[in-house]
């Protein structure tokens, strides 16, 4: 969300099942930020964006099976779709949704280093993204198995591991 907003997105939407994660969005001042469990996510896209669709879509959770269906069922016209997740599961996309909104769909590792990692750290070097409000619980190094456990929980925002 901070990358989007920190790229010049002018609205934000965002579906986290976790209300402490959902807490730390709305504490860095996001506005669209929803429980895709009690609002239904296509519904919601639609009176965000008075029924335009998403110009781009970002699926960073590894859920495809819930968050393709949705993600198709919401593409403005000329939408972009970057995957980002290491999903543990595959999931058939619906061409024709793509094609009848010119819409594009990217692959991108943000895990690797090699090509999110580098464009992020250029923004917080510029000022424009402050990525540390995120980071809710920190654990000494002494401490990384108990802050693995923590993280593997996906409650939190971020788990730092301080060496």
């Amino acid at each position: 969300m901070n990358v989007s907003r920190a790229s010049g997105a002018g609205k934000v939407i965002a579906f986290e099942p976790s209300e402490e994660r959902r807490a730390v969005a709305r504490e860095l001042g996001f506005e669209h930020v929803y429980d895709p469990i009690s609002r239904d996510p296509v519904e919601t896209v639609d009176v965000v964006t008075n029924d335009e669709g998403a110009d781009v879509h970002v699926e960073t959770s590894g859920a495809v099976a819930q968050t393709y269906p949705v993600i198709e069922e919401t593409l403005a016209e000329g939408a972009n779709v970057v995957h980002i997740s290491n999903a543990k599961t595959t999931h058939e996309i619906t061409l024709r949704k793509y094609q009848g909104n010119s819409a594009q769909l990217y692959g991108s590792e943000g895990h690797t280093g090699n090509q999110v990692y580098p464009r992020v750290i250029r923004l917080m070097a510029s000022g424009r993204l402050d990525n540390l409000p995120i980071v809710t619980s920190t654990f000494d190094i002494s401490n990384a198995d108990e802050a693995l456990h923590r993280a593997a929980e996906r409650v939190d925002g971020k788990v730092l591991i301080e060496i």
